[in-house]
């Protein structure tokens, strides 16, 4: 029996890979939901941008807040509750105009982000037993994948529906909040091996290592929300219709899921920095090809580019939790959450950039940004040395 405890529990690893999947999809509304703003209510990229930062603050820079909580309290509500508040607040921007309303709108489904993320990051690291690269690649992917259905997913609610019946979209969320209280509820959650009485005292001894790899997070973050976020107002503007740029986003994203699974089991293999620095610099020249390519090469190139990037995605949260395994929750929702929601502040500044200098200049500035977290990720240890014993 203890040795089935401690192997690689697919059943619950995938329960929350479905679950990051969902929760994602509804974090990722605004890509397609930004032309419709701009069309129908006269918003500017600058206003779009500035949603995406509110969601990443919600939904990424109070992560650490409910990591701590889900470390100290030991309760499976973060995880549980976390799909049916992001799915209902942003289901319901259909029914106003207002930009404040709007904005409120985002940021409560953001809380319903931050609130699963870390606790199931954890979970999921927690049953993959020693192939922890695998069970949080597996995770991440199914985050990147619902990321990428969100644009597509809502946008076929409103043609089918229309704007005013946008909270048709919140179902699939309630559903697995209902699955995940009916899975859940009655286990303890053990998201770490232990609850340091100080949770910072275990990253400042290791803060050598998880400064450049926070560093990395924040500028891969900033590529990975800036591109997805305005890819379809980027195409759109090109003539290609808001259906297509959305399953443009659902193509990169998706195929970065799989590169991520691949990613996080070669991690395992050869080393969590190498696949971080590969990543990173054979991505570039995908992402920026991207920009000036049309028809079926655009949609080769984007899952070229989203397989690469992402590949070394889930990586970053591993290596983290390996630094502080103490408080695995904490240091994912940094990793994941409060490092996420740095990188994510600098839509708006795009926006504002694509608004003076055109949107094509803004995203092509974004795509050089991969070049710069590599070299921050040359300060990362090959191989991590063991903690320092009390």
């Amino acid at each position: 029996m203890e040795q089935r405890a401690k192997s690689f529990q697919s059943g619950r690893v995938l329960l929350f890979g479905l679950g990051h999947m969902i929760t994602d999809c509804y974090a990722n509304f605004l890509p397609a939901l930004i032309p419709i703003f701009i069309d129908k209510f006269g918003f500017t990229l600058a206003m779009g941008g500035a949603l995406v930062s509110v969601m990443v603050f919600s939904g990424s820079l109070l992560q650490p807040l409910y990591g701590y909580l889900a470390d100290r309290l030991r309760r499976n509500w973060f995880v549980i509750l976390g799909p049916g508040i992001a799915a209902i607040f942003i289901s319901a921007v259909g029914l106003t105009s207002s930009f404040a309303v709007i904005y409120l709108l985002v940021f409560a489904s953001g809380i319903g982000v931050a609130f699963f993320h870390p606790q199931a990051a954890a979970m999921s690291g927690q049953a993959g037993s020693r192939r922890h690269g695998l069970g949080i690649s597996l995770f991440t992917a199914g985050g990147n994948i619902g990321f990428g259905v969100g644009p597509y997913f809502i946008y076929l609610v409103i043609a089918l529906s229309g704007l005013s019946k946008s909270y048709i979209a919140a179902i699939p969320g309630i559903l697995m909040s209902l699955l995940l209280l009916f899975v859940v509820k009655r286990k303890p959650i053990q998201a770490g091996s232990s609850v340091s009485e100080n949770l910072l005292r275990p990253i400042l001894t290791r803060i050598k290592y998880l400064l450049p790899l926070f560093i990395v997070v924040v500028l891969r973050a900033a590529t990975a929300v800036c591109f997805v976020s305005f890819l379809p107002k980027f195409l759109l503007d090109e003539g290609v219709p808001l259906s297509v740029g959305t399953i443009a986003v659902l193509v990169f994203t998706f195929m970065g899921g799989l590169g991520g699974i691949l990613g996080g089991h070669l991690s395992d293999l050869i080393g969590r920095k190498a696949i971080i620095l590969l990543s990173l610099l054979v991505s570039v020249p995908f992402l920026g090809l991207a920009l000036g390519v049309s028809g079926k090469m655009l949609f080769l190139v984007l899952g070229v580019a989203g397989f690469l990037f992402y590949s070394g995605n889930p990586v970053n949260v591993t290596f983290a939790q390996e630094m502080v395994p103490e408080s695995a929750s904490f240091v994912s929702s940094i990793a994941m959450g409060f490092c996420w929601g740095i990188g994510g502040f600098s839509a708006w500044a795009v926006g504002k950039l694509g608004d003076s200098f055109g949107l094509g200049f803004a995203l092509y500035l974004v795509v050089f940004l991969p070049l710069v977290a590599s070299a921050f990720a040359l300060a990362l240890p090959w191989k991590l040395p063991p903690a320092k014993s009390k």
